[in-house]
């Protein structure tokens, strides 16, 4: 957000400031709960004090935690009162400033609005905001603004698609992207649209044959630890640390729920889950499927270089709706880990990337483009929806063609 940007300067003059730094870190570490106590006491400690432009970041950064607990109506009350901050500190209605700070709350409630199931008032607060970034625009006309308006009217789509009104998401998709409607992401890196598509075959991916050889080693050590990767899922399961998702993609009004956990992060200082150590093992050179490798996994050189490694999990008859992943800077290879059948009762569960989709078959993979539009689905003949739940193991890999400055690299052939 824009005005986010004196949250540092303005630290200091708050009492509470270390507490506040402290949640900002439990929110960094994904320790949301944890994020959500420390931003209460901190809260507490400044009770008395008089509002500043620093609360109104605390505000909007407590209710970015509640709502990844969940707790919608606090995380909105908490967007309240980053208002009255507002009104307290900013007089000169009309200002950028005051643009500025309307375009970014209004975005931020539509956001917990749109995880509470309410659609309609989330679509007004976007369109809000939307306005609010329009005016700034008139004002001060930047580039970094004329691309949230972009991102303003992508997340419009989402929503528009979520609520069935398929014209007004394609014409707002016509208005913002004309030549790509099924891809687009938040961050768009145009220097990859020749080699854009859905779904990418493992024997020809983007990079060619090395790529390819690379991924047939990955696979193939996926395959032969088959069995312990599933034991550690259900070990990992069993201590809780597999929660529901918090991005609010999964349809409220059907039964079940998306599920996930994180094992492993390129860009955390975290150590890798201990209860998971051969899917740790993936992010070792020194002891997985690149041992025989001169190049390690953390060298950022390396071609096929992992961001991120976990499992997601999907209940039956679960919707995921429609929508892109953040940027198209990134694949994903999803491993089918349980996939199960139950004869006649049983459940499929597909993807859907662009216009084509999928089903997960187990001990197999894919390569597919999170940043074109998708959504997951589920078939069930039995009546209960009780046929289990998919697990995969979920891959996110930097795009091969891109080096680790974001350029386009040059792989060899051979």
């Amino acid at each position: 957000m824009i005005f986010l940007r004196v949250l540092v300067a303005s630290c200091s003059a708050s009492s509470g400031c270390e507490r506040f730094s402290a949640a900002a870190a439990f929110y960094s570490a994904r320790k949301y709960s944890a994020a959500v106590d420390e931003y209460k006491a901190a809260f507490q400690q400044t009770s008395g004090d008089d509002p500043h432009r620093a609360d109104i970041d605390h505000h909007v950064a407590y209710s970015r935690a509640l709502k990844k607990i969940g707790h919608y109506h606090e995380a909105l009350a908490q967007l309240t009162s980053a208002q009255d901050a507002a009104n307290f500190v900013i007089t000169e209605q009309g200002s950028a400033e005051h643009y500025s700070v309307v375009a970014a709350l209004t975005f931020e409630r539509g956001s917990v609005l749109c995880c509470a199931g309410r659609l309609d008032d989330a679509i007004n607060a976007q369109i809000d905001s939307f306005d609010a970034l329009s005016l700034l625009f008139d004002l001060t006309p930047t580039a970094e603004i004329e691309a949230l308006l972009e991102t303003r009217m992508l997340e419009l789509v989402k929503l528009y698609r979520w609520s069935g009104f398929n014209e007004d998401a394609d014409g707002m998709l016509h208005t913002a992207v004309p030549t790509r409607p099924h891809q687009w992401p938040a961050r768009y890196n145009p220097a990859l649209a020749a080699d854009a598509k859905p779904w990418h075959s493992l024997t020809s991916p983007p990079g060619g044959p090395q790529i390819a050889k690379e991924l047939d080693r990955l696979v193939s050590w996926l395959q032969s630890n088959d069995a312990a990767l599933r034991r550690e899922y259900h070990r990992a399961n069993s201590m809780g640390h597999v929660r529901r998702q918090m991005e609010c993609l999964h349809d409220p009004t059907v039964r079940g729920e998306w599920r996930q956990v994180g094992v492993w992060y390129n860009d955390s200082t975290a150590p890798c889950v201990g209860e998971t150590p051969t899917t740790c093992m993936i992010a070792r050179p020194e002891q997985s499927w690149r041992a025989a490798l001169s190049v390690g996994v953390h060298e950022e050189t390396h071609p096929l270089h992992l961001l991120r490694i976990g499992y997601s999990v999907v209940d039956a008859r679960t919707h995921i709706r429609p929508h892109t992943g953040p940027t198209n800077e990134q694949l994903k290879l999803h491993y089918g880990l349980i996939i199960p059948h139950r004869g006649a009762q049983n459940c499929s569960w597909y993807l859907r990337v662009g216009g084509e989709s999928r089903p997960w078959i187990q001990g197999q993979a894919f390569l597919f483009d999170d940043s074109f539009e998708h959504e997951v689905y589920s078939e069930c003949t039995d009546p209960d929806g009780s046929a289990g739940e998919r697990v995969v193991l979920q891959i996110t890999l930097r795009h091969p063609l891109l080096d680790h400055h974001g350029y386009i690299s040059h792989i060899s052939d051979t």
